[in-house]
């Protein structure tokens, strides 16, 4: 995905250079030189070979500015900080410091979302007030830094440990509402590949971290803290103008339905985690590099014709199978249980993300406002169904009999109510009942133009016939964005974005731009 480096470019052309003169090729060195020299040559074909490959497989998945996936790092310093540690950088205290760290979560989160929902303008969008980037990357750093001091002596009092756990939540809270806006800027395509490119990032370091002692580890989880908010201040470098946060365009009603769907989905995979005893935690768990491999392959090769929708399908397949190996057949078994069980849990998280970010860049909800909300409700819910399949666990026993299929029918059960209510909204693009209930009165027309134009341009869509992704280039022509821009988003050549644009005119029987606008115009 993307060219190979420079330099070995270079040395490549150097070497063609050299084997297309026959004196050189017969003066080649035979000693280790010469074998140096051969392996450059073929380290150069390798790589164009691979980068082949990767255009072959991966051609239609969008190619994304690295710094995209650094919303990974804030996963990262979750778990290996607190969600499953490799060493205890708490004093023994460690099951009590994680539900500390996931209380300051929660409230914090549910400050910033009341926030958001009361004082819209003093708040939003949270990107052009940087108080909120030092206020979260300085949370992180405070953190680590007492949990530093705690693990070398300097302070050893019950205080500062729960000290670093608050300032974990405080950091992590600001973080996720943070990358939340970010995620509302971006078209589904596009948000997927920056989802996808963040599992792998923070599987990876969390592979790679996780075996560090703990005086190499605590100073590389501060960097790690410290990128999570470098990064995302990257991004928007990356983003056009008329992309970026706007200001809030008014008050929405409640997102009860998607909060039901995310409350359900949190329980059921939190049962399942509990029932397969999976020791390696949901984002350093090989299913997290699995999930992405195949979201990936699958839009790649599906390109526009990819419902995003099907994936809850996928991902309750796999949890079914995580569930199966209840009895503790063998401790193999039950491994790959815990792989089938992370597998699920990544594609969930994934399209709630891809949800909550298309309510914003469709019909104007404040992301930061949904997402600290979800994580919220996620966290509250996955501690409930922990609590449940632990007791569960305690009345069952570890072999199989009928009380054991009771439980693990349980969490099916919630997360296909979560699938129904997902199918009977007609896919992601729904506005799950999310309405504007109060536009501000300064900007009345503008908000009430905002918040309807997702339904209008749905509307306008159905009745003409226009496919997916003519209804979404729609949304974006609306946005009045060039074809360029339209190929750059959507990972299209200009020429298809042209053909989808004629398409468009031609079943909606306009001749014009200002034709076109004047029919997906939203009334009063």
């Amino acid at each position: 995905m993307g060219t190979h480096p420079q330099g070995v470019a270079s040395i490549g052309y150097l070497f063609e250079i050299h084997t297309q003169n026959d004196f050189l090729v017969d003066e080649m060195p035979d000693g280790a030189l010469g074998m140096c020299l051969k392996c450059f040559m073929d380290l150069e074909g390798l790589m164009t070979q691979a980068e082949t490959l990767s255009d072959k497989l991966f051609s239609k998945m969008p190619r994304i500015p690295w710094c995209f996936a650094g919303w990974g790092f804030g996963w990262v310093f979750s778990e290996i900080m607190y969600i499953k540690p490799p060493v205890d950088l708490s004093a023994g205290r460690g099951p009590e410091v994680f539900l500390c760290y996931d209380a300051s979560t929660i409230v914090v989160a549910v400050l910033i979302a009341l926030a958001a929902f009361f004082f819209p303008d003093g708040l939003l969008p949270l990107k052009r007030r940087r108080a909120w980037f030092i206020a979260s990357a300085g949370a992180f750093c405070a953190s680590i830094l007492l949990n530093f001091a705690v693990f070398v002596g300097i302070v050893t009092t019950a205080p500062f440990v729960w000290a670093a756990a608050l300032f974990a939540g405080v950091g992590s809270a600001t973080s996720y509402a943070l990358w939340g806006e970010l995620f509302g800027c971006l078209p589904p395509v596009r948000m997927v590949a920056t989802y996808v490119a963040g599992a792998v990032l923070r599987y990876v370091l969390i592979w790679i971290l996780s075996p560090l002692p703990p005086d190499r580890l605590l100073p590389c989880m501060l960097v790690v803290a410290v990128l999570t908010l470098v990064t995302l201040r990257m991004t928007y470098r990356k983003l056009s103008p008329e992309d970026l946060p706007s200001s809030p365009i008014g008050r929405f009603s409640f997102p009860s339905k998607p909060m039901v769907v995310i409350a359900l989905c949190a329980f059921a995979f939190a049962m399942l985690m509990s029932f397969v005893g999976d020791d390696l935690g949901v984002n350093g768990n090989p299913g997290v590099l699995v999930a992405a491999a195949l979201v990936a392959f699958i839009i790649s090769r599906k390109g526009e014709d990819f419902n995003l929708s099907s994936l809850w399908t996928l991902s309750l397949v796999f949890m079914l199978v995580a569930l199966v190996p209840f009895g503790r057949i063998s401790n193999d078994v039950l491994f790959v249980s815990g792989v089938f069980g992370s597998l699920a849990y990544t594609l969930y998280l994934m399209l709630t993300s891809v949800i909550f970010a298309n309510l914003s860049f469709r019909y104007a909800v404040s992301a930061a406002w949904l997402f600290s909300i979800e994580i919220a409700t996620r966290l509250i819910f996955a501690h409930a169904g922990s609590y449940v399949g632990d007791s569960l666990q305690g009345l069952i026993g570890g072999g199989p009999s009928m009380m054991a299929v009771v439980a693990c029918s349980i969490p099916v059960a919630a997360f296909a109510v979560a699938m129904l209510i997902v199918f009977s909204l007609k896919g992601l693009d729904s506005d799950w009942g999310v309405v504007l209930t109060r536009p501000f009165s300064k900007d009345y027309e503008l908000a009430l133009e905002k918040s309807r134009l997702g339904i209008r341009c749905r509307e306008v869509s159905r009745a003409n016939g226009l496919t997916s992704r003519e209804e979404e280039i729609l949304l974006l022509l609306w946005r009045k964005k060039r074809p360029a821009d339209i190929a750059t988003d959507m990972n299209l050549s200009v020429s298809t974005v042209r053909t989808h644009v004629k398409h468009i005119y031609a079943k909606l029987n306009v001749h014009s731009s200002k034709e076109l606008l004047g029919l997906i115009e939203v009334d009063e």
